[in-house]
């Protein structure tokens, strides 16, 4: 649910209002390196909408091992990348 500053209230319609999403992931398991500030220990999974809606399961949470079948994870440092492309994918931009 959103905000609509057109009737001052929150809309009461359930709805995705983002062209892209991206799920990030804290993969670094060892409590002795583990940095959330450290880019490089995370993981980024970058969908468009109309994959998270054609997704067949659980529309409210998607776990690990179904967003892997989905996507592959990716680096921070491709991430601006990903989210471009795919966001050309689904406007089907050449």
């Amino acid at each position: 649910m959103y905000w609509d500053n057109a009737t001052n209230k929150q809309s009461k319609i359930k709805s995705r209002y983002a062209d892209i999403y991206v799920m990030c992931l804290l993969s670094t398991t060892n409590q002795q390196i583990v940095d959330p500030l450290d880019l490089d220990q995370w993981k980024f999974y970058v969908l468009s909408v109309q994959e998270i809606n054609d997704y067949k399961r659980s529309q409210l949470s998607i776990t690990l091992k179904s967003l892997e079948k989905l996507t592959n994870p990716i680096s921070y440092n491709k991430l601006n990348q990903a989210i471009k492309d795919k966001y050309k994918q689904n406007l089907h931009i050449a």
